[in-house]
């Protein structure tokens, strides 16, 4: 541990690698020791760090915890991760596929979301780092993930770092008209007023935890089989946050949508960028629990969709590249689920939604699959930009 480069470094072994709890006060310990801004210690850090000689395996878990005891002193903290190899000493240990350390990076996702600091990981492109665990942390703390060349290593650091945390803590409840439901969630809030319990399929609460101003969310729903004649329905969003100087907020946004069963009407007025970010983000969730399947089969049925709105709709230029951008992602992703469906069959095991079957797939995941499983995860409107 070499802090603000001011004080001697330390240097943690033996039993506490391996301690949780002391880990992360050592990394509370340290931040206490460290008094200078990084515009007085930039040199002395950059010393520090060329002085470094690699040796010896890899404590990419303890030095996480420790990273993490540091950075949860202070809300929108980001902790950035960059790899070559494989964590194989200490807590988190990766190099045998157990469920234990699995769940140590969970728990450490956890604590990162709980605490306001999110965890990017950048793993270098022919290395095994097993992205499937880290970019776990990741994924639940509202970092990014990515595989890059040597060479692009600083313009990807640069990037994480550019786009801060903007509020902590989020937690958002979408409200349906009664006609509609939610579709593939697992938020639904249980109705107080009847003595059932009865699940509410209109309304959800997501707990977000940790946001950017470039993230977003989405939600499938569908109607209702007893669903009135209305033309028009209301939608609600709550948000309740906290800002980075712990102020707590609420915002609430309501809306009424036209509804219509003119399909050319409907084809004409979809976000063909909207729709790749959702499509995306379902077929990755899926792909995510191990159903392989099902993502690809969603996949294949939406870019059918997708064919028929651009067809539909004149095919103007912006929806042409919009189209190819969707197409060319997903043949990348459909080549790697097949490969990985093929390397999970041969060792026996198939996406059979059995809680064994799950859980070997995750484990036994590629990085590159993982890698665009997460990112398609968090794949965003925004992104889908024509030049």
């Amino acid at each position: 541990m070499i802090g603000d480069g001011t004080t001697a470094s330390k240097v943690i072994t033996g039993d506490r690698l391996f301690n949780y709890d002391a880990l992360l006060q050592e990394g509370a310990k340290l931040i206490e020791c460290m008094t200078k801004p990084i515009s007085q210690s930039k040199k002395l850090l950059s010393d520090r760090l060329f002085e470094l000689e690699e040796e010896g395996a890899t404590a990419l878990g303890p030095a996480l915890l420790v990273a993490l005891g540091m950075a949860s002193h202070k809300q929108g903290s980001k902790i950035i991760i960059a790899t070559d190899g494989l964590a194989n000493v200490g807590i988190g240990s990766l190099e045998e596929k157990t469920g234990t350390a699995r769940h140590v990076y969970q728990q450490m996702g956890q604590y990162a979301k709980e605490k306001g600091v999110s965890v990017s990981v950048i793993s270098i492109k022919g290395t095994e780092c097993s992205m499937e665990n880290l970019g776990g942390v990741a994924d639940v703390s509202g970092g990014d993930v990515n595989i890059v060349d040597p060479l692009d290593l600083s313009s990807n650091l640069n990037s994480m770092l550019a786009n801060p945390l903007v509020a902590t803590q989020v937690q958002v409840n979408v409200l349906l008209h009664r006609d509609l439901f939610f579709r593939n969630e697992d938020a639904f809030i249980t109705t107080s007023s009847n003595s059932d319990g009865k699940l509410l399929k209109n309304r959800i609460k997501k707990d977000v935890g940790n946001v950017t101003k470039t993230t977003e969310l989405s939600f499938l729903f569908g109607f209702s089989s007893e669903a009135s004649n209305n033309t028009d329905l209301p939608f609600q969003v709550q948000i309740t946050y906290s800002a980075l100087n712990g102020m707590k907020c609420l915002r609430t946004i309501t809306d009424i949508k036209r509804l219509t069963t003119n399909l050319e009407e409907a084809t004409r007025e979809v976000d063909l960028r909207v729709f790749s970010a959702v499509v995306g983000q379902e077929c990755a969730s899926m792909a995510h629990k191990g159903k392989y399947k099902a993502a690809l089969q969603t996949a294949q049925a939406n870019e059918k969709l997708l064919k028929q709105a651009v067809s539909q709709r004149k095919g103007s230029e912006e929806d042409k590249i919009l189209l190819n951008q969707f197409q060319e992602t997903f043949h990348e992703i459909e080549s790697n689920v097949e490969q990985q469906m093929s390397l999970d069959k041969a060792e026996g095991f198939s996406d059979d939604d059995s809680e064994q079957s799950m859980s070997f797939l995750s484990s036994n995941r590629r990085d590159g699959v993982s890698n665009n499983i997460y990112q398609m995860k968090n794949a965003k409107a925004d992104a889908c930009i024509v030049m």
